[in-house]
């Protein structure tokens, strides 16, 4: 009951922290425009239809399935986080084509002996999608005119990336919530940041002319290390699997981010971490299920 009474309460901060997101987002790639004159009021809105159709899209499917109207807090928060991810210039048809064939492909093949992490995945199959299209992070005003973000403007989430998860300052506060939940690997986020800093700045300040201070400020590998990397059921539950998965998380994502120059190569760093630690995971379990084995024969 203690569980399932912490899990309600963190998901529904949750929720309201997204919703914050989601404001931020329409301001930063819109309303701020329409202010300006630059766009329209209808299209400085769009962006705000990824969300509402992910929620859309997340509730018709489970209440077809259940055959009666039926949604959870986790299912208007899958749907929260299908829109905050995706670029503001991703077309609204295919979104809505994505969203509903890859959430029906993920109830058809869960498979609890390979628990992989589907929001991972969803944002690989979606970054494959946008190259294929052609389509980047810019919204529509930074595609067709120079700019040029500082350390400050990036902190505060004015900056290039996803619709709603530029604005590192809330990403930390979400941080702090989760960080009062007894079942959060609050360890995890922290091992993962602390490996991707010490590389950055060691590479920083050995190829000087390669990177920007402001660099060190990845607001995609922030929002993945404290909102998905924790997640219980796709990672280790022991303490010393649990930073070598944290820490192989920061390594690859740097390379990712900044020798592979992917900005959203975090989430294809978790991908890769959490497939590899499904296949050493059956290796791991037998190992100690030997030595619980052992240790009562012994007793």
């Amino acid at each position: 009951m203690h569980y399932e009474e912490n899990t309600k309460k963190r998901e529904i901060l949750l929720i309201f922290m997204f919703l914050i997101m989601i404001c931020y987002g329409i301001y930063k790639n819109g309303l701020t425009y329409y202010f300006l004159g630059k766009l329209s009021f209808i299209e400085a809105l769009k962006p705000v239809l990824f969300p509402l159709l992910g929620i859309f899209i997340s509730i018709a499917i489970k209440s077809i399935k259940e055959k009666k109207i039926a949604f959870s807090r986790k299912d208007i928060l899958l749907g929260i986080f299908y829109g905050l991810v995706m670029p503001t210039e991703f077309p609204i048809i295919i979104y809505c084509l994505f969203v509903t064939v890859f959430t029906i492909l993920k109830e058809l093949l869960k498979m609890k002996f390979f628990m992989i992490s589907w929001l991972a995945l969803y944002k690989v199959i979606e970054m494959i999608l946008s190259c294929t299209l052609n389509i980047g992070l810019e919204n529509k005003i930074e595609a067709s005119t120079p700019y040029l973000y500082g350390i400050l403007d990036t902190f505060f989430g004015r900056n290039v990336g996803a619709f709603g998860t530029t604005n590192i300052f809330l990403i930390l506060i979400i941080y702090g919530i989760l960080c009062t939940s007894f079942y959060y690997k609050k360890e995890l986020p922290i091992t993962s940041i602390v490996s991707y800093l010490i590389l950055f700045f060691g590479y920083f300040f050995f190829f000087q002319n390669r990177l920007e201070l402001k660099d060190a400020l990845n607001s995609t590998f922030l929002f993945v290390a404290i909102t998905i990397l924790p997640i219980n059921k796709t990672t280790p539950g022991e303490k010393k699997e649990e930073n070598i998965y944290g820490i192989s998380f920061g390594i690859l994502s740097f390379i990712f981010i900044h020798v592979c120059h992917i900005i959203e190569g975090a989430y294809l760093s978790l991908l890769l971490i959490n497939i590899l630690w499904n296949l050493y995971f059956p290796i791991w379990k037998k190992q100690w299920t030997k030595k619980d084995k052992n240790y009562s024969l012994q007793k």
